[in-house]
């Protein structure tokens, strides 16, 4: 049976000129991965790494949904 993980992550290596950072997904399946950026980036100090979601921010219910699906 494959093993999934599905983990979403700041990627600190693309940080912006206005500090945000773009949010990406990474899928594990088996020996296979791939990362992909979810579309939204955010300031590092919003981001909840533990619970992989966007703390205070006027689009944090719409990202945390996108991420929740």
């Amino acid at each position: 049976m494959l093993m999934q993980n599905v983990t979403f992550y700041l990627r600190h290596s693309r940080v912006q000129k206005d500090g945000k950072m773009p949010i990406y997904v990474r899928i594990r399946l088996g020996k296979e991965k791939i990362e992909q950026t979810i579309g939204y980036t955010i300031n590092p100090k919003n981001w909840n790494s533990i619970n992989e979601c966007v703390l205070k921010c006027q689009e944090a219910d719409l990202i945390n949904s996108v991420i929740r699906s």
